[in-house]
This record gives C-alpha cells, structure tokens and sequence, in this order.
C-alpha cells in the first residue's frame, strides 16, 4: 500500500477533524478529565482554527493510502506539533513517523525551523523518544489535558 504525504485539502477539513476526535476517544480520552475533553472538542470545532488553517498560519498535512484519509499532523506557532492522530487500525505501521519526517522536512525547507516541539500525551512519550525527542520539562497538565513537554533539534 502506497502512502501518500501531502498538505490537508479545504474540502478535506471536516474528515481531518472528525479522525482526530475518534481516534483521541479511542486513545487518548483517558489520560484527561471530562473538562480536558471538552475543552479539545471545543478547540478543534473552533472556527478560529479553521480560519487560521485557511490563512495558512496552521499547517496541517495528512496521510493517505488508497485515497483514504489514515492521519494527519499539524503544527502551530510554525514549529509546535498540535496534533497528531493515525486511524486505529493504521497505527504501529510508522505513518506517525512518516508525518513527522513529512512536517520536519517542511519546516527546514519552507520555515527555515531548526526544533520543533509537541506536548506529548504520557501515552506517547516513547514514540516520540524514539524519534530523537528530548524531555523539556515535568508533566504538566493545562485545561484538563496531561502532557510532557518535548523538542527536536532539526
């Protein structure tokens, strides 16, 4: 199966967002509190972000096989990974990887970026590890959400 890495589609917007919502009540709705829950819901059915996506000033670029949309990363600030979700079933198939290679490249090529940085769910600390990501700080948790800061030196 070929992957296909490129920038999100306008018209492709609403399935990004509803993949992102199934896959972090599948996955990551645990480690938040129902205020945190609702809270992320809010924040990805903000018409800001969209507004801001459609601008350009919130890179999101998505992974396809077979013309089906399988994940996506985004990056705020220019170099902040704000999302990153991979359909349950294609996971552990190193698409997070992919995009994350995808979205570097981007930000060397395009943005001139030398880091980047995620606040890792606890539930990914090792993935990102394992990509060379380097622990910034003590878990924290802000609107419900628990996270671990983390960077990348590109």
């Amino acid at each position: 199966m070929k992957r296909i890495l490129r920038p999100l589609r306008d018209e492709e917007w609403v399935d990004a967002i509803s993949l992102v919502w199934r896959v972090f009540l599948n996955n990551n709705a645990e480690e938040c509190t129902k205020y945190g829950m609702e809270k992320f819901f809010a924040f990805l059915n903000d018409d800001i972000l969209y507004k801001m996506y459609r601008m350009g000033n919130y890179r999101v670029f998505a992974c396809f096989i077979s013309n089906i949309l399988v994940g996506i990363i985004s990056a705020r600030n220019t170099n902040h990974i704000s999302l990153l979700f991979i359909e349950d079933e294609y996971q552990h198939q190193h698409i997070g990887t992919a995009l994350i290679n995808y979205l570097s490249e981007y930000l060397r090529k395009y943005e001139s970026q030398t880091f980047i940085t995620v606040d890792a769910s606890p539930s990914a600390l090792s993935f990102y590890e394992n990509l060379g990501f380097t622990v910034e700080g003590h878990e924290e948790t802000r609107q419900g959400i628990r996270y671990i800061p983390m960077r990348l030196s590109l």
